[in-house]
C-alpha cells in the first residue's frame, strides 16, 4: 500500500495518507484545521538494499584494490607451506 503526502493550503500542515490502491485521492481532510483544501506533494522514496546488491554496485576497481592488498600479505604466499615442509627422506620413520 502506498503512502501519499498532502499539504494543506490553509495551515500549511503536511499530512500522510496510507491508501489501499495506486489511485490516490485528489484531496483529504486536514487533521489540523479540518479543511478539505489539500493537495498532493511529491514524497521522497526510500528502499532498502541487501548486501549482494550493495557489493554489485561497488566500483570494479575496488576488487582489484582488495586483491592487491591481500596479495601483499604473508598468508597469500603460495609457497609458505612448501618452505616449511621437509623431504620424505629426511622425515622420521619410526
Amino acid at each position: 500500500m502506498p503512502l501519499y503526502e498532502f499539504k494543506c493550503r490553509g495551515c500549511s500542515e503536511r499530512l500522510e495518507k496510507l491508501w489501499k490502491n495506486f489511485n490516490p485521492p485528489d484531496s483529504i481532510e486536514c487533521t489540523e484545521c479540518g479543511s478539505e483544501d489539500t493537495f498532493r506533494i511529491v514524497s521522497r522514496v526510500a528502499f532498502k538494499r541487501d548486501v549482494v546488491s550493495k557489493l554489485d554496485s561497488l566500483d570494479p576497481r575496488y576488487d582489484k584494490m582488495v586483491d592487491n592488498a591481500i596479495g601483499n600479505t604473508q598468508s597469500a604466499d603460495p609457497y609458505k607451506y612448501i618452505s616449511k615442509s621437509i623431504p620424505l627422506s629426511a622425515a622420521d620413520t619410526d
